[in-house]
């Protein structure tokens, strides 16, 4: 399939890993409470979101499928999950 033509929430709606990524956008939101919708955008939605696309920019090609799509956007939230449990910061 060639996902070169679509944009990250096209990619994220088809692989139904939106309220996946949502997780993750909320656990790195935890440490944040009190700031500008601003901040939240700027400090950790945006940078998430670019953290994502650079990945599949990296990992995929017009052979990719839909399931190789899934297992790669999921793995990635997982791996970025697990920092954030362990602490590590961005």
């Amino acid at each position: 399939m060639d996902w070169h033509g679509k944009n990250l929430k096209e990619i994220l709606d088809q692989t139904k890993e939106s309220n996946h990524l949502n997780e993750l956008l909320v656990a790195r939101s935890r440490n944040k409470k009190g700031a500008s919708a601003d901040e939240l955008l700027n400090n950790v939605i945006h940078p998430t979101l670019e953290d994502l696309e650079f990945y599949l920019r990296y990992y995929i090609n017009s052979d990719t499928d839909e399931a190789e799509m899934k297992k790669l956007i999921s793995s990635w939230i997982k791996g970025q999950l697990k920092k954030e449990e362990s602490g590590y910061q961005n």
